[in-house]
């Protein structure tokens, strides 16, 4: 096994870096995991330093297990503190947002900044990239495959986050929330969102805090396409992650 730290990848236009590491198999990978989580690229390791055993088995199986700490999370909140999150106009939102990104779009750019550099061809052949949600950033990955339609391997998130009221965007009651996104219910919610993933293999799992209002739009676009929807009410653990990339 091969660690990769110390490395940050660069937005090309903002010049703006994302800390990066990755665990990679000691031979030739046959695909590539990009994993993110709320806490950052350290979750995919133990308190000792090693890879965690779900990571450890991924790599096993050949895979490069990667992962970022994207906007706000990771090394961009100093030990002890909580993140900053710039303030929103209590007047009138539109004089924050409508000059400024919201939090979620900036991780989700990030994500996708991410995915462009692992996904990029080398020796004239792109390695697949699966993406992987955890924690907090189950919505935002599951933002980034949308945007990214479906050009992914597979999508897996979680998006029962404890920290978080609520795992839908109906839950999201104020626009100070760094999961708030102007217009997102207007379009159907974290369901009508999500919709754009298709017709790529997606799994959303925590599904037991959204309702079924706001899951109907991704439901019945799958319904209309051969892509495949695996739809889970409790949570994505490390061992469904493990089987539905090794399998």
């Amino acid at each position: 096994t091969r660690y990769v730290f110390g490395k940050a990848i660069v937005h090309g236009t903002a010049g703006e870096q994302i800390p990066f590491v990755s665990v990679n198999p000691p031979k030739g990978a046959k695909a590539t995991v990009l994993w993110i989580d709320g806490g950052g690229k350290s979750h995919l390791f133990n308190d000792d330093g090693q890879p965690t055993a779900a990571v450890q088995k991924l790599v096993d199986a050949g895979l490069v297990v990667a992962s970022a700490d994207v906007f706000l999370t990771g090394e961009f909140i100093p030990a002890g503190q909580q993140p900053a999150y710039p303030k929103v106009n209590d007047t009138y939102q539109g004089y924050t947002f409508g000059y400024n990104r919201p939090v979620i779009s900036n991780r989700v750019r990030d994500i996708l900044t991410v995915l462009d550099v692992l996904r990029a061809e080398k020796n004239g052949k792109a390695k697949p990239v699966h993406l992987v949600g955890t924690g907090a950033a189950g919505k935002w990955v599951l933002l980034a495959s949308a945007v990214d339609q479906g050009e992914v391997a597979s999508t897996l998130v979680d998006l029962d986050d404890p920290g978080f009221a609520g795992a839908g965007f109906e839950g999201v009651k104020t626009t100070s929330h760094p999961d708030y996104l102007p217009g997102a219910l207007k379009y159907g919610g974290i369901g009508g969102l999500a919709a754009l993933v298709a017709p790529g293999e997606l799994t959303v799992a925590g599904t037991k805090k959204i309702s079924l209002r706001e899951l109907k739009p991704l439901t019945k676009v799958y319904s209309l396409t051969p892509g495949k929807l695996s739809l889970q009410s409790g949570r994505l653990t490390p061992e469904v992650i493990v089987a539905r990339l090794t399998k």
